[in-house]
């Protein structure tokens, strides 16, 4: 159990700052990412894998996938209480700074232009290779996984357990990321457990980032039931492992056809090919989501910090 300081680390006001932090800074730079230290634990447990059998590096791999985010959760807490204990303005500050590494928001916003931009250079003399509702949906797409991943991921974690449950979220995400860059035989059963301990961390969020981006369409688009319609459509077409809530919410919300990129599956089919005018429309989609996420994480974390407790 980890000590209790005088900041916990659950507080509204971590999510306030460190949303702020990010929307005017960006991602925190590479070289100072607490992803990195994340990354080089899971390189050398990697090191420790198995290789006398298929069966014990499955075991070993899902006791990893599964496992690392507790232990993460546990050291984060540990470190919040004690810098707590400390120094209050020092707990605070670490938990800020630990929360915004798990948050992506400006990039989120920013990726929509961006989008638009790459694809504008490119089908000047490139159409024949990929034409432009192609491109426009994958780059709706992988905005959607990022606004699933980087934006409702962390807050909901720190709904349930604080900054430290957004740590571990992230974890998951980041070993997701390692073990999926194994491309050798050897490497096929880590990369299933990687896959399997994010699709259940990722679920609740996946099937949240579909309401809340419903609920952009209904003040942005005047979409809001297609939207959720197309979202839970798109969820029943995919295994739970990856429902994909927000692609069909998407496809719904801008009414565009999306082709799933796994399957080859047509999300929202009845709707129209997507145009460089949808990441526009998508951009102000997600701004407005992103607000209902926050707002719906600080109003809950208040409601629930202000508590007192027994």
């Amino acid at each position: 159990m980890s000590p209790r300081g005088p900041y916990s680390g659950r507080e509204s006001s971590t999510v306030i700052w460190a949303a702020g932090w990010d929307f005017v800074l960006g991602d925190t730079p590479d070289e100072m990412h607490p992803n990195l230290l994340a990354a080089r634990a899971i390189d050398a447990i990697e090191h420790a894998t198995p290789q006398n059998s298929p069966t014990a590096r499955a075991t070993f791999g899902n006791v990893v996938a599964f496992g690392l985010p507790m232990v993460t959760r546990t050291v984060t807490g540990w470190l919040l209480g004690a810098a707590g204990r400390i120094n209050a303005p020092l707990g605070r500050e670490f938990a800020t700074t630990l929360f915004k590494s798990t948050l992506s928001i400006r990039s989120i916003l920013q990726s929509s232009s961006d989008a638009a931009d790459r694809i504008r250079s490119r089908t000047v003399g490139d159409m024949e290779t990929n034409t432009e509702s192609v491109q426009v949906g994958q780059a709706l797409r992988g905005i959607s996984d990022d606004y699933t991943e980087t934006v409702v991921g962390p807050l909901f974690y720190f709904m349930l357990m604080g900054v430290p449950g957004a740590v571990a979220y992230r974890t998951t995400r980041v070993l997701q990321e390692k073990w999926n860059d194994e491309r050798s035989d050897d490497g096929k059963q880590l990369r299933r457990a990687a896959n399997r301990a994010f699709a259940t961390a990722n679920f609740i969020p996946s099937v949240l980032s579909g309401m809340f981006l419903s609920w952009s369409a209904r003040w942005t688009e005047g979409r809001g039931h297609e939207a959720w319609e197309a979202a839970r459509e798109a969820s029943r077409e995919r295994s739970w492992q990856d429902p994909r809530w927000s692609h069909g919410a998407v496809a719904g919300a801008l009414d565009v056809r999306l082709t799933d990129e796994v399957e080859s599956k047509v999300l929202n089919p009845e709707g129209k090919s997507a145009t460089i005018d949808e990441l526009r429309r998508g951009r102000r989609l997600f701004i407005v989501a992103t607000g209902l996420a926050l707002a719906a994480t600080i109003t809950l974390s208040g409601l629930t910090h202000s508590r007192p407790r027994r």
